[in-house]
């Protein structure tokens, strides 16, 4: 049974849409019918469902809709395991002479993008990384963070 009989037959499930939007979001020119398939998901949904609130906030990034999508974004079913940092550093962790940057990504994308916050470090800003654990040893030989 395809997805789309799925939906026909129950148009209320809400993991039937979320699984049209995936389908959709992968070619550009549905990325419109992929936002209203999310949309339908999520609000189909009985419990709120962070993973697909991501999913539709990368959708409007692509879009251009930048203030709901980045909204979105900042609900990212992992971002709770940043709280017990968050609370510990407290309004140290945001000023303008220091900066707080958590790596959520891949290990190449960490490693990239350290280039840039020795760009910072260099303009005089107390740069603190929190990276992946695998990273710790390969960062501290190569970089001054």
């Amino acid at each position: 049974m395809t997805r789309a009989d799925a939906l026909l037959r129950d148009p209320e499930d809400p993991r039937g849409w979320w699984e049209l939007a995936e389908q959709l979001a992968v070619h550009p020119a549905k990325l419109d019918a992929a936002i209203r398939a999310y949309r339908t998901s999520l609000a189909l949904s009985p419990a709120p469902l962070p993973a697909l609130a991501h999913r539709l906030s990368h959708a409007l990034l692509l879009r251009g809709e930048l203030q709901e999508g980045f909204q979105l974004y900042e609900q990212r079913p992992w971002r709770p395991w940043f709280a017990p940092f968050e609370q510990r550093l407290g309004a140290a962790a945001v000023s303008k002479r220091q900066l707080l940057l958590i790596s959520e990504q891949g290990l190449g994308d960490t490693v990239h993008f350290l280039r840039y916050a020795e760009a910072l470090q260099q303009q005089g800003r107390r740069v603190l990384l929190l990276c992946q654990p695998q990273l710790v040893g390969l960062i501290r030989s190569m970089s001054p963070l």
